[in-house]
């Protein structure tokens, strides 16, 4: 998320939804009638992945194409633009000799199944273009042999596959005949291709029987229709999209024309109201799909279509109502504007119909000078970010890539807002998180049930920006209407504290936590497929290290060790597997935070805590720090400790863990991977009363302690390895534990004067 000085009062939201492409597609039987493939424009955005899907589940797949630089990469094992999961899939397939590219139409005459997927872009007037396309299938059918099947894949003007097949018919070629629309979304095709329905629109039974088997042959369930009614079906799909996107951009504009904030109003009339569950956030909608097929099914109904043409007014004049807001705010006159993102989309280097280019025109009009950058897209015209941020007056974030989540300027930014659900947001460790968001400009909906603490009211629900929700982390559907406009999801909720509780409540720690962990990933798996979540972040707990034996531990060893002991170890390790399921299975991106011995602010009595005896002092704590310092400030002497006192820990400051947990949200490196977070000094218990005790009573008073027996479960050694987190994602802890203690302190000390804890 980009921090500096944000323009909140138009900043707007971009609304993709992705499914990570990890999935590797299994050899499978192939019929004997579907062996072979030809795909026709075979190198492009959509030719290339479905020939390599096609070619991992055991066909024999050409890929056809016009461009021999792209036809080269491909022979190379290079991927010729962005498409997640490919680099690891091109190489096998392309070594088995089941995938190859060509230029040479010949191939279409030796294979089973012909698919088309060159694109039918709309002219200078809107209309479909299709005498691209109406030369390439000429070309196609005089190439085909009779027993063959044509697959159209390209979005075509309604009534195309009938005409073809009047076509073939005039040609007395028996070929079959089917229209199955592309429904994927550009960058995550192998992840999608098993997992959507596929529609198929044959021209004859037999056709529809033999393109459902060519597309189960993937894995994915297929659906007919008539050809006709495929192709109006790809049309309405892509034009519903961009309606509904420029509703939104069209409440945004009126919003912001009476200065209100539309984001607020969206967050409030979409809470816990099911009825709004499809209202969009507010966005460019770009990229070489949605206004032209809008535009398409424009033209096949006369033009009679306000409604499309509308949202087009909508949707392309939002570039010029942002750069009015900005200039009647601020000027633009003489200043210098910077666009970072020039894709259509985040994370892709795909520049068609991007409405960043739009933005560039219309800043050109208003400023000095315009900046332009992108990391994914080649253009001598665009500079480094550095000089972006270095020369730039204003910066327009015109897509969302990850590059863009670490900005640190005091540069006025037209950012995109990242909009973040955090499970356990009023617990001790979630309360630093949400203040760590908010500050770094995040919009903040948080859950919580106030099981540990009991109802309580934190600074942070003052701010515009977080939502609390009260509510059970159990409750799936709850959590994916929470879910349903967030781009990430911390899963901080849990029954946790400290040793007394390993003992206390063991049932409890494994069975209700279970239930929250298995309610939270069905609710993430549903908004990574349906809705635009991009990665769960997982609250884990130093405690799968509890029979670790090699310090500093690192990452991996909880795989290694003997598993805990504890159940409250056992199943916070099982969150991790949990994680690990979800991936493998589902393509679920995730990190897991590991944090250690959280010390700071805002701990209070648990509401689950008993009362113990601990020496002349009775307590409802059960983390080491607060019940020291209640002891000491309670002027027990001797000071009770558990056990020898030997027990070494790293007590590690909230704060420096909510930064910590934030860098694993956004951080690159972090994806798909598991990090300590901890301070890397040592401490043992007796040091840390002996510090509290010097802190409370200063020098005059000799330090003295009695030891008590130690809990079974109370760990004598736990410290950690710290370098990956700092290697990957430059995170280091650096709070020291006499600096935390200054501030804890006198904070416990007037919590027991108000009888808080």
């Amino acid at each position: 998320m980009a921090q500096g000085n944000t323009l909140d009062s138009y900043t707007f939201t971009g609304t993709n939804a992705h499914v990570t492409s990890n999935t590797k597609h299994s050899p499978t039987t192939v019929d004997k009638d579907l062996k072979s493939i030809t795909i026709v424009g075979g190198c492009g955005h959509v030719g290339l992945p479905l020939g390599i899907a096609f070619a991992e589940v055991g066909a024999e797949v050409t890929l056809l194409d016009t461009h021999p630089g792209r036809v080269a990469e491909v022979t190379s094992g290079e991927m010729p633009f962005l498409e997640r999961g490919s680099d690891d899939a091109i190489g096998p397939v392309l070594e088995s000799g089941r995938l190859k590219a060509t230029t040479s139409i010949e191939s279409l005459s030796e294979v089973d199944v012909v698919i088309v997927t060159i694109g039918t872009p709309v002219d200078e007037f809107l209309d479909p273009g299709v005498g691209t396309f109406d030369k390439a299938l000429a070309s196609v059918l005089d190439a085909m042999q009779p027993g063959q099947m044509l697959v159209l894949r390209s979005t075509v003007f309604p009534g195309i596959t009938e005409r073809l097949s009047q076509e073939i018919a005039s040609r007395g070629l028996d070929i079959d005949l089917a229209y199955c629309p592309e429904r994927i979304a550009q960058g995550y095709a192998l992840g999608e291709l098993s997992k959507l329905p596929q529609i198929v629109g044959g021209t004859t039974e037999k056709a529809t029987d033999r393109a459902s088997r060519l597309f189960q042959m993937l894995g994915a369930k297929t659906l007919d229709l008539t050809p006709t009614e495929a192709e109006l079906a790809k049309l309405f799909s892509n034009a519903y999209r961009y309606i509904n996107f420029a509703i939104s951009n069209q409440f945004y504009m009126i919003a912001e024309k009476f200065d209100a904030n539309f984001h607020r109003i969206h967050k409030v009339v979409t809470s816990e109201y099911p009825r709004l569950s499809g209202f969009a956030t507010a966005g460019f909608a770009g990229g070489p799909c949605l206004l032209k097929d809008t535009m398409q099914l424009a033209a096949f109904n006369h033009n009679d279509f306000a409604l499309g043409q509308a949202a087009m007014m909508v949707n392309e004049g939002l570039p010029s109502t942002l750069v009015k807001m900005v200039k009647q705010r601020h000027g633009l006159a003489g200043k210098t504007a910077a666009i970072l993102g020039m894709a259509f989309k985040g994370n892709s280097d795909d520049p068609r119909a991007s409405l960043s280019y739009k933005l560039r025109k219309v800043l050109a009009l208003e400023c000095k000078q315009v900046l332009c950058s992108d990391p994914y897209i080649k253009d001598e015209t665009f500079v480094p970010l550095e000089q972006c941020l270095a020369e730039a007056d204003v910066l327009f974030i015109g897509c969302c890539h990850d590059e863009y989540k670490h900005l640190k300027t005091d540069k006025p930014i037209v950012d995109v807002f990242n909009f973040v659900l955090v499970t356990g947001s009023a617990g001790f460790i979630g309360g630093y998180l949400v203040d760590e968001l908010l500050g770094a400009g995040y919009e903040v909906v948080g859950i919580d049930n106030f099981s540990k603490y009991g109802e309580l009211t934190q600074a942070s629900q003052q701010h515009d920006g977080y939502r609390l929700v009260t509510g059970d982390a159990k409750d799936v559907d709850l959590l994916k209407e929470l879910l349903a406009d967030c781009d990430h999801l911390v899963a901080g909720a849990a029954r946790i504290g400290g040793i007394s509780y390993f003992h206390e409540y063991a049932y409890d720690l494994l069975a209700e936590n279970e239930r929250i962990t298995a309610a939270t990933f069905d609710a993430a798996l549903w908004a990574h497929r349906e809705a635009k979540l991009q990665k769960i972040t997982i609250v884990s707990s130093s405690m799968v290290y509890e029979n670790a034996t090699e310090f500093p531990t690192v990452e991996g060893t909880q795989r290694t060790c003997p598993p805990p002991a504890s159940t409250y170890g056992f199943q916070k390790l099982a969150v991790e597997y949990f994680a690990q399921g979800a991936h493998e299975q589902f393509g679920l991106p995730y990190t897991i935070a590991r944090p250690f011995n959280c010390v700071g602010i805002g701990e209070r009595r648990a509401v689950g805590d008993r009362e113990l005896l601990s020496g002349n002092v009775k307590l409802a704590m059960s983390h080491v720090v607060p019940d020291l310092v209640q002891k000491v400030l309670k002027g027990q002497d001797p000071l009770h400790i558990l056990g020898a006192g030997k027990q070494v820990r790293c007590y590690t400051y909230g704060g420096d863990l909510a930064k910590g947990i934030r860098a694993c949200i956004e951080h690159p490196k972090a994806l798909n991977e598991d990090f300590n977070l901890s301070i890397a000094t040592a401490t043992s218990v007796l040091e840390l009363a002996e510090l509290i005790w010097q802190k409370v009573h200063g020098d005059g008073k000799p330090f003295n302690y009695v030891s008590d027996d130690p809990f079974p479960y109370d760990v004598q050694h736990r410290v950690p390895s710290v370098e990956k987190a700092t290697e990957l994602m430059g995170f280091r802890a650096e709070t020291e534990l006499s600096e935390v203690l200054d501030e804890v302190i006198p904070w416990i000390e007037q919590q027991i004067e108000l009888g808080t804890i």
